[in-house]
């Protein structure tokens, strides 16, 4: 399998359109005190600026699969957050959904559920009672009722990702 070793440091004016493109989770402001960097179609974050050895590694022939922490996922639909930044984004996004545990559970399962509440956004994340981060949910209002599709969940490492 090819992975892409070309490591690029993201703009200050990358990083902000980035971080804008999170307002359909209702993330007005969200800080990453984070460099980000990509490589290939993935974004990382790390504490600090990519330490020289990493230069020294791309001019030999070492693939680098990841240099921090995998934040977003660029694709043909845009950006995609990924499940670590889904806690930084529960901390301060208003897009949030709280489903009893057995409903929250059917969703760690991958599967849609379907509550009659009615929500004014179409992207969200659901959280447990603690404000722990569950799962990233598209929302697909109907006419008396509203279907909540887990998009990326915490399950999903179990089931499909690990």
């Amino acid at each position: 399998m090819f992975v892409e070793k070309r490591v690029r440091k993201l703009t200050n004016k990358e990083k902000k359109t980035i971080l804008a493109s999170l307002s359909s989770y209702g993330c007005r402001k969200i800080q990453l005190d984070l460099e980000l960097y990509q490589i290939g179609k993935l974004i990382y974050g790390t504490n600090d600026n990519v330490p020289s050895q990493i230069t020294k590694i791309l001019s030999k022939d070492i693939n680098i699969v990841s240099i921090g922490l995998p934040l977003l996922s660029l694709g043909k639909k845009g950006v995609m957050p990924l499940l670590p930044l889904g806690t930084k984004m529960a901390e301060v996004c208003s897009n949030k959904i709280v489903l009893p545990t057995s409903l929250a559970q059917k969703v760690l399962y991958g599967k849609p559920v379907v509550v009659k509440e009615r929500y004014s956004f179409y992207k969200a994340l659901l959280i447990d009672e603690n404000n722990d981060f569950l799962s990233f949910v598209k929302l697909r209002r109907r006419r008396d009722d509203t279907v909540i599709i887990p998009t990326l969940d915490i399950g999903w490492y179990l089931r499909e990702g690990g």
